[in-house]
C-alpha cells in the first residue's frame, strides 16, 4: 500500500542506517531491508532466510508484543491455535486458501514459526510474555499498522508500553515510534 511505501521512505530518509525496527507484520518484515536501510526485529523462523536460532526468534517475538502494549492473554490463545497441526496442515494447503481465509485470523504471523518445534515455541513465548524481567533486545522503531492494532496494541500505546516511545511519524494506516529506555 501507498502508505506503506511512504513510511519506508521516511525510514530510509530519516533514521540511521540499520536501524532496527519491530512489527508484528510479515509483510512488513519482508519489506522493510528491500525498502529501506533498517533490519527488523523479528524475521522469519527459516534456515534459508535467517540465521536466528528458533528460540531466539520466539524471545524477539515475545519482546516485541511486551513493546506493543499486547496483553499476554490476548496473544498468547492466538499463538497456542496457531502452533496446532490443523494449522500447520492448513497454512501448508496453498496460499490462495490462506490469503482467503486466514489471513485476518493469523495476520500471517505463521510465517514466523513455520517449521519449528510447537512445545519449544509456544513455551518460550508463553514465558518471555509473562515474565517482567525478560531480557531486551535491541530494538530502534516501532511499526504500528493494521495488523499491530488487529492483535491489541492499544490506542494509548506510549502509556502501555514498559518503554518511553515518541512518535515521529504518522499516515493514515502506520504510525512509528522511537523506541527510548525502559521508563
Amino acid at each position: 500500500p501507498k502508505e506503506y511505501d511512504d513510511a519506508f521512505r521516511w525510514l530510509e530518509t530519516n533514521s540511521e542506517p540499520e536501524s532496527i525496527v519491530g512489527s508484528l507484520s510479515f509483510e512488513v518484515t519482508v519489506l522493510l531491508p528491500v525498502k529501506s536501510h533498517n533490519k527488523t526485529l523479528v524475521v522469519r523462523n527459516s534456515m534459508l532466510v535467517s540465521d536466528v536460532p528458533h528460540d531466539e526468534c520466539a524471545r524477539r517475538f515475545a519482546f516485541l508484543c511486551k513493546l506493543l502494549g499486547i496483553p499476554p492473554e490476548s496473544m498468547i490463545p492466538v499463538l497456542t491455535r496457531l502452533m496446532t497441526k490443523e494449522v500447520h496442515e492448513y497454512v501448508f494447503e496453498g496460499n490462495d486458501r490462506m490469503i482467503r481465509e486466514s489471513r485476518e485470523d493469523y495476520s500471517g504471523l505463521h510465517h514466523f514459526f513455520i517449521g519449528t518445534r510447537d512445545d519449544l515455541i509456544s513455551d518460550i513465548i508463553r514465558k518471555e510474555m509473562t515474565d517482567p524481567d525478560v531480557r531486551p533486545f535491541a530494538v530502534d522503531y516501532l511499526w504500528i499498522g493494521p495488523t499491530e492494532r488487529r492483535r491489541g496494541s492499544p490506542a494509548d500505546l506510549p502509556t502501555a508500553s514498559p518503554y518511553r516511545l515518541e512518535m515521529v511519524y504518522q499516515n493514515p494506516s502506520v504510525t512509528l515510534y522511537r523506541v527510548g529506555g525502559a521508563k
